[in-house]
């Protein structure tokens, strides 16, 4: 069992979380929310930072905003009220990382998590298809008939 460790939360969360897990897992409370930006944002290395709860940490939060400022569809300029969105369901994965993040504006989340849509595979602004594109990451081709 994991727990979201913030700044707010740490000294809650480091009394709560079970040492000897911790310890089985190879992993420290703090090295799960410390992270800081070196002078010299190096993004690749970043981008491997893996937090075991379902939001980002302030320091990923901070190289999210650093590596894109605004939604990440194609076409849209919105900077406010981002929504930090997993490529692959938090459900199945269980951890957030940078590389698997994509700050989405609410209408666009809203279209990928109730209608299915999703942004074309690759980094940086891209295209965003409905499931019937083939574009689409989950696109299959229809049966012959």
């Amino acid at each position: 069992m994991g727990y979201a460790i913030t700044r707010k939360a740490e000294r809650l969360s480091a009394s709560r979380a079970p040492q000897r897990a911790l310890r089985r897992r190879r992993i420290s409370w703090r090295s799960n929310s410390a992270a800081t930006l070196p002078d010299r944002c190096d993004f690749p290395r970043l981008g491997n930072v893996t937090h075991l709860g379902r939001s980002v940490t302030v320091a990923q939060q901070v190289a999210l905003w650093w590596r894109s400022p605004e939604c990440t569809r194609l076409g849209c300029t919105r900077t406010e009220r981002l929504e930090n969105d997993h490529r692959d369901d938090w459900v199945k994965t269980k951890h957030t990382r940078l590389d698997e993040s994509d700050p989405l504006c609410g209408h666009d989340h809203d279209l990928k998590t109730y209608r299915g849509w999703a942004l074309v595979t690759g980094n940086g602004k891209r295209p965003m298809v409905p499931p019937h594109d083939p574009r689409h990451p989950n696109y299959r081709t229809p049966p012959d008939g």
